[in-house]
């Protein structure tokens, strides 16, 4: 049994990494910012020397240092598999570090060993970050960023009033209550339901640059247990919906050099990742997806992927905003 928590409610909500994603709250604590990610479980496929005692071409075996072993080509494999785990955890930390409107909590805990060195980990980001600052100290245990200035919007529901509960005159029938069995279905509501499928479509088009990759992407997404084989009629549907739509084909323009979710450095700009630009000789088409409401925000976000892409010398031909809900919402800015 269970009852959806309002997002009002003077309470906290505990949730994963990946789960927030596409979500916002007035506070986030980010309690355990130290996770090892050098200790991976993943293996790899090497290929193996002739000898007289293996006969076989390639033997799969776990993804630490030891693979060099095995030549150059493993070699080299293990430092590409090594930078793509490093990335993912970037991409984890990019989410974990944006949820916040208000106020953002690191606890995290990091020291060098005896050699100055600094563990594989999340901590040493932010170690790394007050050393280059001149910040760090081990005597220091807080480091306070940003001014106390309230930036949000107060939100209001008069919706919400007392309601009266009457006496139970006779006792529940057990029959009628359903139990949720899953994290989603307890917190929520069709909004959230709309929200978590937007976020996975989101994913999904980060890795389609044309048409022709749609049913590979949904496909391989049901092979790793992002959607189930029922959905995936549906979010292929609503895919196709995205990249054929009349008033979206540059993004999607296969002649076009596409760019998904590639950060971009700029001295003024912060969070500077548009989800896609499309490059067509000197012009340069940008959009971003959203789910939920509309957000001043979201065409504040949108402008300063503009101006830092202008600053590159490309004309800005087009930049949309794209809510995925059930009806598709364009906006041209």
């Amino acid at each position: 049994m269970s009852i959806p928590s309002p997002e009002n409610e003077n309470a906290v909500r505990l949730m994963t990494v990946h789960k927030s994603k596409g979500l916002e709250f007035p506070v986030v604590i980010y309690p355990f910012a130290d996770e090892d990610f050098s200790k991976s479980r993943d293996k790899i496929w090497v290929d193996l020397e002739e000898n007289d005692q293996l006969v076989i071409p390639k033997a799969l075996v776990d993804l630490k240092n030891d693979v060099k072993m095995y030549g150059e080509t493993a070699q080299r494999l293990f430092d590409q598999k090594k930078q793509e785990e490093l990335l993912d955890n970037l991409n984890v930390l990019y989410v974990a570090l944006t949820r916040a409107e208000e106020q953002l909590y690191i606890i995290t805990n990091c020291k060098r060993s005896k050699t100055g060195t600094l563990p594989n980990t999340l901590a040493a980001f932010f170690v790394t970050y007050l050393e280059d600052l001149g910040r760090f100290s081990d005597f220091e245990l807080n480091y306070p960023f940003g001014d106390v200035i309230k930036v949000s919007a107060e939100k209001t529901d008069e919706h919400l009033k007392p309601i009266v509960i009457k006496s139970v005159e006779k006792p529940i029938d057990q029959s009628v209550i359903k139990i949720a069995k899953r994290e989603a279905i307890m917190w929520d509501t069709k909004q959230q339901h709309a929200i978590e499928k937007g976020n996975l479509i989101h994913e999904l088009l980060a890795e389609i640059i044309a048409v022709d990759d749609i049913a590979f992407v949904v496909k391989n997404a049901v092979s790793k247990g992002m959607l189930s084989a029922t959905e995936e009629t549906e979010i292929s549907e609503k895919i196709t919906e995205i990249v054929q739509h009349a008033e979206l084909q540059p993004f999607f323009n296969k002649e076009n050099i596409i760019y998904n979710e590639r950060p971009i450095l700029h001295e003024s700009f912060k969070n500077i990742k548009p989800d896609r630009v499309a490059i067509s000789g000197n012009k340069a088409y940008i959009i971003d997806y959203k789910t939920g409401e509309e957000q001043a925000k979201y065409t504040k976000q949108i402008n300063d992927y503009a101006l830092a892409i202008e600053e590159m010398g490309y004309e800005i031909a087009k930049k949309t905003l794209l809510y995925i809900q059930d009806d598709l919402k364009i906006i041209n800015l």
